[in-house]
């Protein structure tokens, strides 16, 4: 854990020492240990926004899930699928450009 939070740039110079010394006498949980190493240094570095591209194709593709899971769910009407089906195709067309 701590060599992940180091690797992340979570865990300053010396830090990782010192946090070292204290779980190997009282081992906390993974979710302590995040909540530690939160108080002490601050929340995990953001990641890099996800390029545009990137996040239209993320929701074509559950755009895609969900019109497959309307088509098979015989609960759901069928103009509510084909909505579902159309939806997807048009998220489709952003990514297709």
């Amino acid at each position: 854990m701590l060599s992940r939070a180091e690797a992340a740039g979570r865990l300053p110079e010396g830090g990782w020492q010192e946090l070292r010394d204290e779980v190997l006498d009282r081992p906390p949980t993974a979710a302590a240990m995040n909540r530690r190493l939160t108080d002490r240094y601050g929340p995990p570095p953001q990641k890099p926004p996800r390029a545009e591209a990137e996040r239209i194709a993320s929701l074509a593709a559950a755009a895609q899930r969900l019109s497959r899971a309307c088509a098979e769910e015989p609960a759901i009407p069928r103009a509510l699928a084909r909505r579902a089906q159309d939806l997807a195709g048009e998220i489709e067309s952003l990514v297709k450009g």
